[in-house]
């Protein structure tokens, strides 16, 4: 086979086929991914089972199960591509994009993210054009928390400044990313409006990133008329991140009844689906997460109940990549175990003070008798539900029937009993002295094509260095040990040492971008924190933290809410009627969208 000069791909790169049949699906996996409009899989599949040459093929389907990691991407599978991706190398059959592009695969799954990131980087010095080298060398900067580098490596490619080039609101997109990431709200909403605009609304990347600038700004009716517009768009497709925005949003605005009601949805849409992927559990973790940080009662058991049983095959199986990386998921499967366990132990102590009788009579006469024993209905519904916890996914209509979903093969797994192995695994890692610590496979042993290959990328102030980019065994270790001491103030806030827990969390406040996941997702753990401090009776604290949050979002409703109850408990009562004042104003309260109902 010889290459074929005139077979380029959608990003306008020179790619290694002899079947161009294949090229609609590739083009259509590769957008799936620039985009993030859903799992690219099944089309780079499908390109590839028409043409087992085609180099790009194997390379992006190796990638899907390194960056998806969903319950169906087996290590197997994923060496599979490899071999064969050494096999091409041997014959001279891939390009120079598709080497770095290779070398790139194997650095990300061994975890080694700024390497991934310079060799995809290094690429685009011969390939100017390549959105898809850009999209994952961002992805990778992301994921490793290099705030900086997610702006950088955009406005080192002189494309993005390009606006006629056929692909320039995708490049837009990425930008207002980097914006985003690094707090430039402003940049990210101009450029950000403009990606949207330009891909009309079918960029979920784009779409997605401009909700989360609104979100952080606390500017949930934005959120609210975005979705109205452009969520039907993506029907069947990513409505796992509209639902969390849809969700957060109302959360925002107090309408809690609103939240849970799509936090169910959320849960119902992840499930089923054998194609599970860590970060839409951990999205909807989040969202529970925020729930019991916001809300006055507690949570359903149930509902806590129906988020820990998604995190079950992720956290029991071991052949799936996932069990070797994701840092990030690991503090969220801790938020979502967490919950469950110590909802059913009834350890929420802050927030259920009195007894189960006095609770039924505080109920009878706050609620009337009908809402009274419309919650006993619930207990007793949650009750019935333990024998089977597990191995059963809540349906969240009449409660009359349960949709049977198989997470484990065991029959029954108590929550408390999952959250310790998932802790203990999280511990032994973080102690862990090995040099790997990412995965157990050396996968450049299996394409030794690849090992050498060297990322011709700098970063600014780096010596030439080989190996500078790789992650080093203490960077990772130390990342790994915080992760492990963040889940645990996590458990000491749920326990009822609120103190110990925010002590930890106020110790690595500048340093939660470190396990990746994005600015809004990592954005509840400093809202943790200052739930920490004012049930420790840490006030003064607490203010300074709110102060700082209402200056930089003016608009963000639940800090003013928790502003007010700290100035009240201060003593500051015209501060605290002023700011209750401004939570109303905002929209906690008035009804309507994200208000109660």
């Amino acid at each position: 086979m010889s290459f074929r000069s005139l077979s380029k791909d959608i990003t306008g790169n020179l790619i290694t086929s002899q079947n161009i049949g294949y090229s609609s699906d590739l083009d259509l996996g590769i957008m799936m991914i620039i985009s993030a409009e859903e799992d690219a899989s099944t089309s780079i599949r499908k390109a590839v089972s028409i043409d087992d040459s085609c180099g790009i093929g194997h390379i992006l389907l190796a990638l899907q199960y390194v960056r998806v990691r969903d319950l169906s991407h087996r290590t197997e599978d994923f060496v599979q591509c490899l071999s064969r991706l050494e096999t091409l190398a041997k014959k001279g059959k891939l390009t120079y994009r598709e080497t770095y592009f290779t070398a790139a695969v194997i650095a990300w799954a061994q975890g080694h993210l700024h390497r991934a990131a310079a060799l995809f980087e290094s690429s685009i010095m011969k390939t100017e054009n390549d959105a898809l080298a850009l999209r994952l060398a961002q992805e990778c900067y992301l994921a490793a928390g290099d705030v900086k580098n997610t702006l950088l490596c955009v406005t080192r490619t002189l494309q993005v400044y390009n606006d006629t080039h056929y692909l320039h609101g995708h490049y837009q997109a990425m930008l207002a990313r980097g914006f985003l990431e690094n707090n430039r709200f402003i940049d990210s909403e101009e450029v950000g409006n403009r990606a949207v605009s330009m891909t009309r609304g079918r960029d979920v990347f784009a779409l997605e990133t401009l909700l989360s600038t609104y979100q952080l700004a606390g500017r949930s009716s934005e959120v609210a008329s975005l979705l109205d517009e452009y969520q039907s768009k993506h029907e069947g497709s990513k409505q796992d991140q509209l639902l969390f925005h849809q969700g957060l949003a109302m959360i925002q605005r107090g309408n809690y009844s609103g939240a849970r009601g799509v936090l169910r949805d959320l849960v119902e849409e992840i499930g089923p689906t054998a194609r599970r992927s860590p970060e839409s559990v951990s999205l909807a973790s989040i969202l529970v997460w925020h729930l019991y940080l916001n809300m006055s009662q507690p949570i359903s058991e149930e509902l806590t109940t129906a988020v820990a049983c998604l995190w079950i095959p992720f956290i029991q199986d071991s052949s799936n990549i996932y069990a070797k990386t994701g840092i990030w998921h690991d503090i969220c499967a801790a938020m979502a175990l967490g919950l469950a366990a110590y909802r059913r132990r009834d350890r929420d102590t802050d927030r259920v003070s009195v007894s189960s009788e006095e609770q039924s009579k505080t109920d009878g006469q706050v609620l009337g008798d009908d809402k009274a024993k419309e919650r006993e209905r619930e207990k007793e519904k949650v009750s019935e539900a333990e024998s089977g916890w597990g191995t059963w996914m809540p349906s969240f209509g009449d409660g009359s029937s349960r949709s049977s979903v198989t997470t484990h093969p065991q029959e029954f797994v108590e929550p408390s009993d999952l959250l310790h192995t998932h802790m203990q695994r999280v511990k032994t890692r973080s102690e862990s002295t090995t040099a790997d610590y990412a995965a157990d496979i050396q996968y450049d042993q299996i394409c030794p094509s690849f090992r050498d290959i060297n990322p011709s990328f700098r970063l600014s102030g780096q010596q030439q260095s080989t190996d500078f980019l790789r992650t080093s065994p203490e960077e990772t270790r130390d990342k790994f040990h915080l992760s492990f001491e963040v889940c645990k103030a996590l458990q000491d806030l749920l326990e009822g040492s609120p103190s110990r827990g925010g002590e930890t969390l106020l110790i690595s406040r500048d340093k939660y971008h470190y396990f990746g996941g994005g600015i809004l997702q990592t954005d509840v753990l400093p809202q943790t924190l200052i739930e920490c401090l004012i049930r420790s009776n840490q006030l003064e604290e607490s203010r300074m933290l709110l102060s700082e949050r209402t200056g930089i979002t003016p608009n963000e409703a639940q800090s003013w809410r928790r502003l007010s109850h700290v100035f009240s408990r201060l003593g500051h009562t015209e501060a605290a009627e002023s700011a209750e004042y401004t939570a109303w104003q905002l929209g906690i309260g008035q009804g309507g969208f994200g208000g109660p109902k």
